[in-house]
């Protein structure tokens, strides 16, 4: 896979895109940058979302949605890049 359009959501909150360009290999894995901040510590429902890859050939027809929980320890106002 070369490109892919994906979008993102923490919760219940706003969905955001990211474009994605890169050089993927069969069952290969990649890390993907996303900022927001976590105000207080909790479980966090991430939720990503492959729109289309390969100028729209969708490489994976079974399920192009995954959901991850995270569980946070520290306090308020910390920034962290989910990877």
């Amino acid at each position: 896979m070369t490109n892919a359009n994906l979008r993102w959501r923490l919760g219940n909150g706003a969905w955001k895109n990211i474009s994605w360009t890169g050089d993927l290999a069969p069952n290969a894995t990649e890390s993907v940058t996303v900022d927001t901040t976590l105000t207080e510590a909790g479980i966090y429902n991430v939720e990503v979302q492959a729109l289309n890859s390969n100028n729209g050939i969708q490489t994976n027809l079974i399920s192009g949605t995954s959901t991850i929980n995270i569980k946070t320890l520290f306090g308020a106002g910390v920034s962290t890049p989910f990877t």
